[in-house]
């Protein structure tokens, strides 16, 4: 009885060399999709956002939402450093940290103020780069400013001090604490299908002219399915 052998095909070199330079390509670009583009709704841990001079966010940054998932509350900490500090431009706003969203329909990147209800953590510097840290609030797609006091200060940052937030939404409040600061503002029933993390936004309508890092120690938000 006779054994066969099969044999390896005998691939020229190039052959070769080209099929091992296609497979480390595609494997560099999944780490680097992975790394690069990372999805705010399941990260945990820290995380330094990079926000470059003239530019409004961390371009690596993706907005993502999930659903079939309500976020209920966010937890970080964070410490403010020297590049947070600017001389305020003449359309000087409140820039943001941290947040949540909630839609009734799919948001694009830049539509999320106009377009939900939302609650952040912001800062703001006044003349002479005097920083203060606030809640900005958005109701049902509108910003009602100053008048019901849903931009509201809650004390003056301090470079290097650790700040712990919490931003919790019940049903019908947005429950907000920054240390020993408490701040509650009643929104009523929100319809929301879509929610989203925001991160560190600088603006408004300014951009600054230096980079802006912002380093979060996040805990994995807190969630409940729909």
């Amino acid at each position: 009885m006779k054994t066969y052998y099969s044999e390896e095909p005998d691939y020229p070199p190039g052959i070769k060399i080209l099929f091992w330079f296609l497979l480390f390509i595609m494997i560099l670009g999944l780490i680097l999709l992975s790394s690069c583009n990372r999805d705010l709704f399941d990260f945990d841990g820290k995380r330094t956002y990079i926000i470059p001079a003239g530019k409004h966010r961390d371009p690596t940054t993706l907005l993502s939402s999930h659903a079939d998932t309500k976020i209920t509350r966010l937890e970080f900490t964070f410490t403010p450093n020297e590049t947070m500090l600017y001389e305020p431009p003449e359309n000087n706003g409140w820039s943001k940290i941290m947040g949540i969203a909630k839609c009734d329909v799919p948001m694009k990147d830049g539509q999320i103020q106009d377009n939900s209800d939302n609650c952040r953590l912001a800062w703001i510097c006044k003349k002479g780069k005097i920083p203060f840290l606030g809640v900005y609030i958005h109701c049902h797609g509108k910003d009602p400013c100053y008048e019901d006091g849903s931009k509201y200060g809650l004390c003056e940052m301090e470079i290097g001090k650790e700040y712990r937030c919490t931003i919790e939404h019940t049903g019908e409040d947005w429950i907000i604490t920054l240390n020993e600061h408490y701040y509650e503002f009643h929104t009523g029933h929100i319809v929301s299908y879509f929610d989203y993390l925001q991160s560190p936004y600088v603006g408004g309508d300014f951009t600054l002219d230096h980079d802006v890092v912002i380093e979060i120690d996040m805990n994995e938000p807190k969630t409940i399915h729909k």
